[in-house]
């Protein structure tokens, strides 16, 4: 365990100010994330689209910026510029961001059935 200048145990946790030591938050994701702020599209099922903003992203994941979450579902197509088309699950939502995980085809099929998507 390192220790800074002051003694605080600065990995594995931090003495507060009544004695206590508290554990610190640690970075629990499964992939590295790579900043991005990438423009992209949520297609919806309709084939509606909303425009966002990848703002992170890994092989696993990513996070994107959007107006609102306000009728975006749980699970969507994202396009991005490249043209790669992804399907999405929302694993966290906030008033303008969504984490969202990317999902397999055989995932996809054992959550949500063998229906089609509409192209």
């Amino acid at each position: 365990m390192l220790q800074n200048y002051s003694g605080v145990d600065t990995l594995d946790s931090v003495t507060m100010s009544f004695g206590k030591k508290q554990p610190v938050s640690r970075e629990h994701r499964q992939a590295v994330r790579q900043p991005g702020n990438f423009s992209a599209t949520i297609i919806l099922d309709d084939n509606s689209r909303i425009h966002c903003l990848i703002k992170d992203f890994s092989r696993l994941g990513a996070l994107l910026a959007v107006p609102t979450i306000l009728g975006i579902p749980d699970q969507f197509d994202l396009l991005t510029v490249a043209g790669a088309r992804r399907r999405v699950l929302v694993v966290r939502r906030s008033p303008s961001r969504l984490g969202v995980r990317f999902v397999c085809a055989q995932i996809y099929r054992e959550r949500f059935g063998n229906h089609q998507r509409s192209s």
